[in-house]
């Protein structure tokens, strides 16, 4: 890789080595440098040359395009206008979408406060038939479990009563009836 990056360096050694042998070291430095000043000076002459023609086809373009550079100038014009629109589309996208954000973390707040709200309501709602169900239940246990069977049996008990038909066994038994376990 080494040698591959040192092949230019060495054609360029080379030839500067030619450069140097075919240079002719005899004429005196007077000559030299008035061949180098005439070899200066014909290569300024064909840079004039060259110049010259250049501005013949820089004018030469200048009388085609004609009105060009103008509209060349109202287009960079037009296109600053428009970076300018762009720049304000951009800014109010941005600032819609900033207010965007906070009606939605409005909104979130609000659906927070409505969530806790219902959520109280509902536990309060829970305690409620809670207290109802026990209630309920209080009243369940205050009722006598089995007043079908006693009512069938006071029944039967009278029925019989009404079959013996005398009446001192019925006081005695009207007595017993009055008692805690036959009230209804």
């Amino acid at each position: 890789q080494e040698l591959k990056r040192n092949k230019p360096k060495v054609s360029e050694v080379s030839r500067m080595e030619t450069d140097l042998e075919t240079r002719d070291s005899g004429l005196s430095m007077k000559d030299q440098l008035q061949a180098i000043n005439a070899e200066m000076a014909t290569w300024r002459d064909k840079k004039r040359g060259v110049s010259e023609k250049l501005n013949e086809l820089s004018e030469g373009r200048k009388n085609q395009l004609g009105d060009m550079p103008q509209l060349i100038d109202e287009r960079e014009a037009i296109s600053k206008k428009i970076q300018e629109h762009i720049k304000e589309r951009n800014n109010a996208r941005d600032e819609f979408r900033a207010e965007e954000n906070e009606f939605r973390a409005y909104l979130a707040e609000v659906r927070k406060v409505k969530q806790e709200k219902f959520a109280k309501e509902r536990e309060e709602r829970f305690k409620e038939q809670d207290v109802r169900r026990r209630e309920r239940e209080a009243e369940k246990l205050d009722e006598q479990p089995h007043v079908s069977e006693i009512t069938l049996i006071e029944q039967t008990m009278f029925f019989c009563r009404s079959l013996q038909g005398t009446k001192g066994v019925e006081k005695q038994e009207v007595k017993k009836e009055g008692g805690p376990f036959f009230s209804s």
